[in-house]
């Protein structure tokens, strides 16, 4: 049984023709009142799949198609709405914005944004991991959070001269990096691999500048030791630490020799006669 409107009727030629697009947009033009009456921005809204193209899904609210649009299906990057849904699908979204009769839907829900975290995960001096997005000729794009995308500049890349990112990177690549800059205002992250380099080597930097500083106060020891003429029992003391004996050879040759691989020394202080070597002077330890 079917239900239709009646268009022409020839009872001579027995002919009857009936239209039923009239009462389908009928009834459509009722489901719409009835849905834009109740519903506003903001709501969650249960619909079906009716359409799918390059650019997002159309979805079937009841009386009104709602478009769900790629950019609004996931805070992170989707390739291809045809490769996560299909016509026929129910699908929950939220309501973002309604212009006359047309509805525009989200997947995007304020509370899983990615943003809200961002500036303690991310902010500046942090080092941190992503995967190279995509690539221009200034820069490469790392996400470092599905929906957060942080710029590499060509120049960050590495100290040694880049031309173009393509030349020192690839897509797909997960790198690491050091966060240089952080805007959350206007959702900018700017990265640099070099300055992760460049803080490193000053860690190394200040790892020699200790060992030289641990041998230059060995030296000023024996210094003392020769001004210190008078007092026999602290030239003592200082002889016991400078000929105290590593494999039969005294501990300041061996210190001497091996001047990089020397990285602890205990910190002490030697008190004769109103002499004292004041905090922070390094005296030998163990080898």
């Amino acid at each position: 049984e079917i239900e239709f409107v009646i268009t022409e009727f020839n009872p001579k030629k027995r002919r009857v023709i009936g239209d039923r697009r009239q009462l389908v947009a009928a009834e459509r033009e009722k489901l719409q009142k009835e849905l834009f009456a109740k519903i506003k921005e903001g709501d969650m809204i249960e619909g079906t799949v009716k359409n799918i193209t390059d650019f997002g899904l159309f979805v079937d609210l009841g009386g009104v198609d709602g478009l769900l649009h790629i950019t609004e299906m996931s805070w992170g990057r989707i390739e291809s709405p045809k490769k996560l849904y299909k016509v026929g699908d129910s699908i929950k979204a939220m309501i973002k914005e309604i212009n006359g009769e047309k509805v525009a839907l989200t997947l995007k829900f304020p509370e899983s944004n990615p943003w809200l975290n961002a500036a303690e995960k991310f902010a500046v001096g942090n080092v941190i991991e992503g995967k190279v997005a995509r690539m221009t000729d200034f820069g490469a794009f790392i996400e470092i959070e599905a929906g957060i995308d942080a710029l590499l500049h060509v120049s960050q890349i590495s100290k040694a001269h880049v031309e173009k990112p393509a030349d020192a990177l690839k897509i797909g690549q997960v790198i690491t990096a050091k966060v240089v800059d952080f805007n959350e205002e206007q959702k900018k992250i700017s990265l640099s691999i070099k300055a992760l380099d460049e803080t490193a080597e000053e860690a190394v930097e200040e790892e020699d500048r200790e060992r030289f500083k641990f041998v230059n106060n060995i030296v000023t020891l024996v210094e003392t030791r020769k001004v210190l003429t008078k007092n026999k029992n602290f030239q003592d003391k200082i002889d016991a630490i400078l000929t105290n004996k590593w494999l039969g050879i005294p501990i300041f040759a061996v210190v001497m020799f091996l001047v990089f691989w020397i990285s602890q020394a205990g910190p002490g202080a030697w008190i004769a006669e109103g002499i004292e070597f004041s905090n922070g002077t390094y005296i030998p330890g163990l080898v």
